[in-house]
C-alpha cells in the first residue's frame, strides 16, 4: 500500500549532520558565530564564521566554510590525510571569495570534521576538477582556533583613523576656498601623490565636492626667484603632464576665476604654450600661444570626469555648463551664450 507522505532524501539529513557537527564546534568551542547559507544561496559556500575575540568582540572579520559529510569523502586516503576531489565550476568562486575559505569534511560515524584552508596553490588537477589533501591533524576543533584565526590576522582598530579623518574634513569645512601649495621639491621629484590624495579625499565625500567646486587654487611654489615663467620650466611641466595622467577632476575643483593661477599653469604646461614675435590677444597672455590640437586632446580627458562628477551629485545641465562655460572663458574658447 502507497504511503502519501513526502519523503527526506538521506543525502539532505547526511549533509545536515555535517552542517549541524561544524556550527556545533563554531559556536560552542571556537566561540564563534556560524551562519548557515540558504540552500538556494549555496553555490559552493555553506555557511560563515564571523570571529568573536575572547572579549566578545565581534571583529567583522569573516571565513567561508565548504563543508562535506559523509564516509565516501574519506575513502581515498594520503599519507597524512585525506583527498577532497573539488569541481571545477567552484574554483574561480573560491579564488574570487574576498576571505578565506575552508574545506571541512565530516565523518558522521566519529562525528569529527577535519578541515583545509583552500589555496589554488595547494590543488592539482584531475580529470573532472581537482583535488586537495585534508590534513587529518586539522581537526577542526578548539584546540585550532589559533590556526584558524591566523587566516584572517589580527583585527585592526579604526578609529583613531577615523577620528582623524573626519577632523581634517571638519577642519576643512571652515574654510570657503583652497589655496594647495606644490612645493618646488615635489615639482623636481615628480611627485604627484599629495596633491592626488588631497583631491581623492574630497572627491569621495559629497559635501566636501559641492562646497569645493571651483574652489581650490593650485599654486606651485619655491620658484619666485626664477625669472622664467612657469610653463617654461621643463621640471615643472614634466609635473603637470604626470599629474593630469594621475588626477580626474581638475575642471571640477580648479578655480576658473581669475587669476586662476592653477588652471593656467595647468594648460600653459601641457599644451605646448611659446612665445609669439607679435602681441596677440590669446590666453594666457597678449605674447604666447597655445598648441589647439594638445588643448582639444585635454578638453578631452577632463569633459568626462567632469559629467561623471556632476552627474554623481545630481547637479543640473545648467551647473555642468556653467563650469564648462568658465573654464572655456578662461582660454579664450567661443560657446553658445
Amino acid at each position: 500500500m502507497s504511503r502519501k507522505f513526502p519523503k527526506v532524501q538521506r543525502s539532505t539529513m547526511q549533509g545536515e549532520a555535517g552542517v549541524n557537527a561544524v556550527s556545533t564546534v563554531v559556536n560552542d568551542h571556537l566561540k564563534c558565530i556560524f551562519r548557515k547559507n540558504h540552500t538556494e544561496h549555496d553555490f559552493g559556500i555553506d555557511a560563515y564564521i564571523d570571529i568573536v575575540l575572547d572579549s566578545g568582540e565581534v571583529t567583522g572579520q569573516c571565513i567561508a566554510v565548504q563543508i562535506k559529510s559523509g564516509v565516501s569523502f574519506f575513502k581515498t586516503k594520503t599519507s597524512n590525510g585525506y583527498t577532497f576531489y573539488g569541481e571545477s565550476k567552484h574554483l574561480n568562486y573560491y579564488i574570487n571569495t574576498p576571505m578565506p575559505v575552508l574545506v571541512i569534511l565530516h565523518n558522521p560515524e566519529s562525528n569529527v570534521c577535519y578541515w583545509v584552508e583552500f589555496d589554488p596553490a595547494k590543488t592539482e588537477r584531475t580529470e573532472t576538477g581537482w583535488k586537495i589533501n585534508v590534513p587529518k591533524n586539522n581537526e577542526f576543533c578548539e584546540s585550532q582556533k589559533s590556526r584558524i584565526l591566523d587566516l584572517v590576522g589580527n583585527p585592526v582598530d579604526h578609529s583613531d583613523v577615523l577620528e582623524n579623518h573626519w577632523a581634517f574634513n571638519e577642519t576643512l569645512n571652515e574654510f570657503d576656498f583652497i589655496y594647495y601649495a606644490i612645493d618646488r621639491i615635489d615639482i623636481e621629484e615628480r611627485n604627484v601623490l599629495p596633491l592626488k590624495e588631497f583631491i581623492d579625499r574630497i572627491s569621495v565625500n559629497d559635501s566636501l565636492c559641492r562646497k569645493f567646486q571651483g574652489r581650490v587654487e593650485i599654486m606651485v611654489s619655491g620658484y619666485d626667484d626664477d625669472p622664467r615663467e612657469l610653463w617654461e620650466i621643463k621640471q615643472v611641466r614634466r609635473w603637470f603632464k604626470k599629474a593630469d595622467s594621475k588626477i580626474k577632476y581638475w575642471f571640477f575643483f580648479c578655480n576658473a576665476e581669475l587669476p586662476a593661477y592653477g588652471l593656467k599653469n595647468y594648460f600653459s604646461c601641457l599644451c605646448g604654450t611659446k612665445w609669439l614675435t607679435e602681441e596677440v590677444d590669446v590666453f594666457p597672455g597678449a605674447n604666447v600661444e597655445m598648441n589647439t590640437k594638445m588643448m582639444a586632446d585635454l578638453f578631452d580627458r577632463n569633459w568626462p570626469w567632469l559629467n561623471e562628477m556632476t552627474d554623481r551629485l545630481g547637479m543640473s545641465i545648467e551647473e555642468n555648463k556653467r563650469i564648462s562655460y568658465q573654464i572655456m572663458d578662461l582660454v579664450h574658447i567661443p560657446h553658445e551664450a
